[in-house]
Parts: structure tokens; sequence; C-alpha cells
């Protein structure tokens, strides 16, 4: 019993590592579609730990990681996305999944990874900018209060030339 339980587990597991990506077409529709978040009456707040940033040009990793759900919290209102979010390189997009892979929900949140620093350049005084990457960062990001959401993924933007694709980060499991 304890080790079919054990396999179970490690099946579950495996299922998430193998995020796919999403392409651009693809997250266009999910947008376009009606979801059962519309209608939800409130909210919870998820607070996930999120796998260092790669820095750009880097390529994705052959398998997303499954992250670990720091806290989650019941909000009494509801959660409203964006009238009209933009994908950027310095954001998150986090989808939540019924158990049989039906799209629930979904957000575009800033990526809390990434800070832009500026600074005094040389003894001129003109400010330079660059990107910082930090580690150990937690995504704070409400979610509508579905029973049926199982799973949550999160995916950086990439630009494609034309578009942006949905490159998996990672993934949390709301069942346990």
């Amino acid at each position: 019993m304890v080790a079919q339980s054990f396999f179970a587990l490690l099946m579950s597991l495996t299922v998430l590592a193998q995020v796919p990506g999403i392409a651009a077409a693809e997250f266009a529709a999910i947008r376009a579609r009606q979801l059962p978040a519309d209608t939800a009456p409130g909210s919870e707040e998820l607070i996930i730990r999120l796998p260092d940033a790669l820095p750009a040009g880097a390529p994705a990793p052959v398998a997303a990681p499954v992250l670990p759900l720091v806290a989650r919290a019941a909000q009494t209102a509801a959660a409203v996305r964006e009238r009209d979010p933009q994908l950027a390189s310095d954001r998150l997009v986090v989808i939540a999944y019924t158990a049989d892979g039906a799209v629930a929900d979904w957000r575009v949140a800033p990526d809390p990874r990434i800070v832009r620093s500026e600074q005094p350049n040389d003894a001129t005084g003109l400010l330079s900018g660059r990107v910082l990457l930090q580690t150990g960062v937690d995504l704070h990001v409400p979610i509508a209060a579905l029973p049926s959401i199982a799973l949550v993924r999160i995916y950086q933007p990439r630009w494609n030339g034309a578009a942006f694709d949905l490159e998996p980060v990672g993934s949390v499991d709301l069942r346990r």
C-alpha cells in the first residue's frame, strides 16, 4: 500500500515536471474564453517560491520544477483580471487548471525576481541602469477560489520574433 502511494506521488510529480510550453496563439485563445473563474465569488492568494531566474538568452530547462506552495489564504473579494494585460519578458503568466486539465483561471503578474537598478555613471553623473535577478523570491498571486482548481502552472513569456510564447517556470499541485 505504501509502495503504491509512493509510486502514485512519483508519477504525479513526473507529470508536473513535464509542463509543455504554450504558443502565443494558444494563449490568445485562452484569454478570449469565458472561464469558471469569471463568476467565482471569492479568491485565494497563493504565495509560491520561485526558482532562480534564467539570464536572458539562456535555454529553458528540460523539465519545469515542482514549486513549493509557501502559503494559501482565502480572500472574500473576487480576483479581478486586468482588462488588457500585456505580456513582456518581466512578467509571469499564472494559469490554474482543473484536475481534468481544463483552464479555470489565469493571471499576468510582474516577475518579482527582476529588479531594475539605476545609479550615476562615472564622473558625469548620468544615470545608467541594469537589470538584477534576485534569488529566493516568492510570487504572490490571486486566483479564483474554486474547489475544482487542482494545479497552477507558471510561465515566462519569451519573444519568438513575432509574439510571446510561454515557457514553463514550474508547477504547484494544490490537491495536497
